[in-house]
């Protein structure tokens, strides 16, 4: 069978079909009667076995396009959303006369329609049998690390857009339906020990480490070739990263298995009936990766049996039973959210970074040929959605960016308006001209570009009136500090009346209403998160969390309703209390709980509720310090919710959405990973039950003389400005090239330092440092400062040209002694009075008459006047630059 998909591919290129559009379709066309015809002609074969071929996408639709007039909206709504993708990737199955459901039929939309609604929830997109059934690998056509998934959220993604044309939705429609989970007591459970090494002769370092440096020392090691080098790095030289890197990798749960146990190797068997949870086995079982010898059964059962022991020999914590405690849940066993009301109307790209693993991000908007992005340099996967760039991108092909050319530029049919939207953590606020989403060739020529600038955020956009890379850019304001190296959720529009415009959380915070047009954008330039198609000398750091494109300039409306949606894996966690005294059965405290990071667990808006819609509370139900236990303790940190005390009572209670208990959220630190880590809560009062509880004071540090710290620090930045302008003479207030909107001080404010520490200095500090003082001295020389240049430099000849007007000592001089006196306090021929901690007055009186001569060296070119004015600014920039001025 593999060998005819490939003929049939083969004789498509001869024949020269394009795969783009409906030409593909047709291409496709021809693969599924060439399939047809084989499966026939095979069933006259002798002694041939038939090999599965699950997931192959067979190629598709025995047709080009659907028959019918839609009878309703509906049906309408399926033709335009949903047909053209199922007849790609199930027409060679699911149409009239060969496989039921024939929801990709030909002959008439309205059957397939009536088809489509017996396998699609329009009510609950995600819980569709046409969705459940390809995310359990039936037919999927993707080839990404969590494939199945991802065809998964692609085919919710088709069903939701049929639901919105339908009805001209705003929005998900997708309600959670709140399920009772099973009451299970709060048990112990084993958590890592603190290092490597603890717990030998079954520590870390002896069970696991030892085959993990054997056989993933050549890609999953920092010393690793830096084109092999891949994270998580849990086969690094040094035990104690490779600890580290490889804890999310381990469930320790797995220390139950019996050792002697066989282990499953069927791909075909859904992994929930497989005993091993681990990450590192799960890779050898089911994916076949760097299988040892190319034995993948003896590899997992070598990896598994290693991390039994290691597990194994951790021992089990339990719960203290004075404890009021509720039901025991893991964060697996939370109700999955549905993401929240987004608007999505029109997008034509999304990025969810759900994956976790692998170098490819899927484009799951269903909408058009994908766009999937490959992963390459530095980079790693954060849990709870979204990838960690350090160094690295994530870039699209020239072919697969075209949709966005082909939907949004004007002169290719494209609607000329478009939105950009991404949910990003900066790493820092010092990155400078770095690339977060860029639609570019490189550093000069671009269709689009979200970036970084410090504190700000930038947008470049290609149109009539802009040069080829976009300029002028449109930045959010300096003096607002927008850009935080926290959670943001960033959208950028531009449309051809409203202009650009850059949201942040939610709120307008730049905008450019200059009317313009998209029609000048290239088609072949690339689409990259995390940088741009060069390299790395644009490289942004920090983690994306989500990323979109639609073929619309969103409203504010729609921008606040995305914010709110939030982003990530969301999943609500029911607590059951309904066996506590005094509390009626059906009872829950729930919380919305994300993965904020590979590292720590989100709780947030704790809800009492009750399952039963017909129960209302008829006496106060008690609820005073509530706790967050994970694994059989109380963790020692996140506790915001110990100081509420508040009541259940019918003046606040509502029967839909229950009773908010705080709005306040908290992190729980990450123990032994999503799949082990198990919470409960405990109560100092609930209903009729309680247990006082004693905070114990944590053991006093062990005492650690501080660091010594220098005796001198640095001028901060407004003292930095003053402290110029005195030296000068020059009042910043009144030069607009220091203080105006585009002034040295103004535009470069940000980047002086902040703080008087000296070892906080950086090489973006010296550089803003030297472009005031150049403007300083250059306002100086104009003669704009308040003392006239002729009393600061007194008897210099101005109007002579360079050469003549340093042709001697006495000359120099006449720029140099002024300089000194002023800014070192040394007067000529007076050196008692040098400062102990400043430089020598004759070592600086040296290298000053070295950049004049060096300056004044260029031939009879520069022997001008205007030369002269530019050495006396050159030297001036040169003193006033310095430590002299800086340090204090």
């Amino acid at each position: 069978m593999n060998k005819i998909i490939q003929s049939a591919n083969n004789l498509i290129s001869v024949i020269g079909l394009s795969y783009s559009g409906r030409s593909e379709r047709a291409a496709r066309k021809l693969i599924g009667l060439l399939l047809l015809s084989s499966i026939v002609l095979g069933g006259c074969g002798g002694g041939a076995t038939t090999e599965s071929n699950q997931n192959i996408p067979l190629a598709a639709s025995v047709c080009n396009n659907v028959a019918g007039l839609p009878a309703n909206e509906w049906v309408s709504a399926y033709q335009r959303e949903v047909w053209p993708h199922v007849s790609d990737y199930c027409g060679s199955c699911h149409i009239e006369g060969l496989q039921s459901p024939s929801f990709a039929r030909c002959d008439d939309v309205n059957l397939a329609y009536n088809a489509a609604v017996t396998v699609a929830d329009l009510s609950n997109p995600a819980a569709s049998t046409m969705v459940t059934k390809v995310g359990n690998g039936h037919n999927c056509w993707l080839t990404s690390a969590n494939a199945n998934a991802e065809c998964a959220q692609v085919m919710t993604q088709w069903i939701q857009n049929w639901y919105n044309t339908a009805t001209g939705g705003v929005g998900s429609n997708a309600t959670i339906t709140l399920t009772p989970p099973i009451y299970r007591l709060p048990g112990g459970s084993r958590l890592f020990p603190t290092t490597a090494t603890t717990n030998s002769p079954n520590s870390f370092a002896e069970t696991v480490y030892p085959l993990l440096r054997d056989n993933c020392a050549g890609c999953h090691s920092d010393s690793a070739p830096a084109a092999l080098q891949q994270s998580p790095f849990f086969a690094s030289a040094d035990v104690n990263m490779a600890y580290e890197e490889a804890k999310p990798k381990i469930d320790l749960s797995d220390g139950d298995i019996d050792p002697n146990s066989p282990i499953d190797m069927d791909p075909d068997v859904p992994g929930t009936d497989k005993q091993e949870k681990s990450r590192l086995v799960v890779r050898l079982r089911d994916q076949a990766h760097n299988c040892w010898n190319n034995d993948c059964e003896f590899s997992a059962i070598t990896m598994r049996n290693a991390i039994i022991r290691f597990a194994g020999g951790i021992g089990v914590t339990g719960v203290d039973s004075n404890l009021v405690t509720s039901g025991a849940l893991t964060y697996s066993e939370g109700l999955v959210a549905s993401g929240g009301n987004r608007y999505e109307n029109n997008i034509i790209a999304k990025w969810q970074f759900k994956a976790g693993s692998g170098t490819t991000i899927s484009d799951v908007s269903g909408v058009g040929n994908p766009i999937p992005l490959t992963l390459t340099g530095n980079y790693e996967w954060v849990a709870g959605y979204g990838v960690n760039f350090a160094g690295g991108r994530a870039q699209a092909t020239t072919t697969n960016s075209r949709k966005l050319y082909d939907r949004i530029n004007t002169s290719a049919g494209g609607v000329g308006e478009y939105s950009v939207e991404a949910w990003v953590v900066p790493a820092n606020v010092s990155q400078q001209d770095k690339f977060i989403v860029s639609y570019s060739l490189g550093n000069n020529a671009r269709n689009l570009t979200v970036g970084q600038s410090l504190y700000n955020y930038e947008f470049r956009n290609r149109a009539a009136s802009t040069d080829p890379n976009g300029q002028p850019v449109l930045a959010t304001d300096d003096a607002d500090e927008v850009l935080q190296a926290t959670l943001q959720h960033v959208v950028v529009t531009f449309s051809p009346t409203a202009g650009r415009k850059i949201y942040v959380n939610g709120v307008l915070r730049a905008e450019d209403l200059t009317a313009d047009i998209i029609n000048n954008w290239n088609s072949d330039y690339a689409l990259v998160i995390g940088g741009d198609a060069t390299g790395t000398a644009n490289s942004w750091n920090g983690i994306v969390r989500f990323a979109a494109v639609y073929d619309q300039a969103l409203t504010e409306q729609q921008i606040i309703q995305n914010f709110d949606a939030g982003v990530g894996e969301k999943r609500f966690l029911l607590f059951d209390i309904g066996n506590i005294n005094g509390v009626p059965a059906n009872s829950y405290i729930m919380f919305e709980v994300s993965q904020l990071d590979n590292y720590s667990y989100l709780f947030y808006k704790p809800t009492f509720i009750n399952l039963d819609p017909a129960w209302t509370p008829t006496v106060p139900i008690a609820i005073e310090g509530m706790r967050i236990g994970i694994n059989g303790n109380l963790a020692s940190i996140g506790q915001a919710y110990a100081p509420l005390r508040t009541q259940i009572d019918a003046g606040q209670y509502d029967s839909t959405t229950g009773q908010v208990l705080s709005t306040v959220g908290t992190i729980i630190p990450v123990a032994n990973g999503p799949t082990s880590d198990e919470f409960f809560l405990s109560f100092e009062v609930l209903g009729n039950d309680g247990f006082p509880f004693t905070e114990t004071d944590p053991p006093a540090p062990i005492r650690v003389n501080p660091a010594p710290v220098p005796d001198i620090g640095l001028r901060t930045f407004e003292e930095i400005n003053t402290t110029m302008s005195e030296l000068t003479g020059v009042n910043p207030a009144t030069a607009a090239t220091i203080s105006g909107p585009n002034g040295t001080y103004t535009v470069y404010k940000q980047q002086f330092p902040s703080v008087e520490n000296i070892m906080t200095y950086l090489p973006s500090h010296q550089m803003a440092i030297s472009q005031l003082a150049m403007t300083y001295c250059d306002e100086l020389v104009r003669d704009q400062g308040t003392i006239p240049r002729a009393n600061y430099f007194s008897g210099f000849n101005f109007a002579a040209t360079a050469v003549s007007a340093f042709d001697s000592n006495a000359k120099k001089n006449q720029i140099i002694n002024p300089l000194l006196e002023r800014m070192m306090n040394v007067y000529s021929g007076n050196p008692g009075n040098n400062l102990a901690t400043q430089p020598l007055e004759s070592d600086v009186r040296t290298e000053l008459d070295n950049l004049i001569v060096t300056l004044t060296a260029c031939g009879a070119a520069c022997d001008t006047q205007v030369r002269t004015e530019q050495v006396v600014k050159a030297t001036c920039a040169a003193m006033l630059g310095t430590a002299v001025m800086l340090v204090q």
